[in-house]
């Protein structure tokens, strides 16, 4: 078993999967980002379109997907970052139940992070801001 992580996340696309290598860089833990190799973004849709997926133990819905040295695929942003939290003791020692007090604050940055996209793509994620235009403004 090796102990690299794998990262799955769209790789022409700033976002929630800028956080993930930000921890795993912090960590300074070994890890492919798998979608920005060579046949990299077939490679992620493999794993998130895969016939494996909606079961417990891989219940992925979209990147980001982290998947550990033991195998285990991880999603959601939050859980990725508790995950790699705990993995590593990124958790101040200072603060009592820094696990969820952090967890808190990762959770409110997804928000914020959903509320610029929406603001940028308010009714269709699949189409541009230009389309969208009139009311991105009212939404903004």
């Amino acid at each position: 078993m090796t102990d690299t992580y794998e990262l799955y996340y769209w790789p022409m696309l700033p976002g929630r999967g800028e956080i993930v290598r930000l921890l795993l860089e912090v960590a300074g833990a070994t890890y492919t980002d798998v979608a920005r190799g060579e046949n990299g973004l077939n490679a992620m849709l493999d794993v998130v379109n895969s016939d494996e997926n909606g079961t417990l133990d891989r219940a992925i819905l979209a990147p980001p997907i982290l998947k550990t040295p033991s195998g285990t695929y991880i999603s959601q942003l939050g859980n990725i970052c508790m995950y790699l939290g705990q993995k590593f003791s990124l958790y101040p020692t200072d603060i009592p139940d820094s696990v969820y007090v952090v967890n808190q604050l990762s959770l409110t940055a997804i928000d914020l992070i959903d509320e610029m996209h929406d603001v940028h793509h308010p009714l269709f994620i699949h189409k541009y801001y230009e389309d969208q235009k009139e009311v991105n403004v009212l939404g903004s």
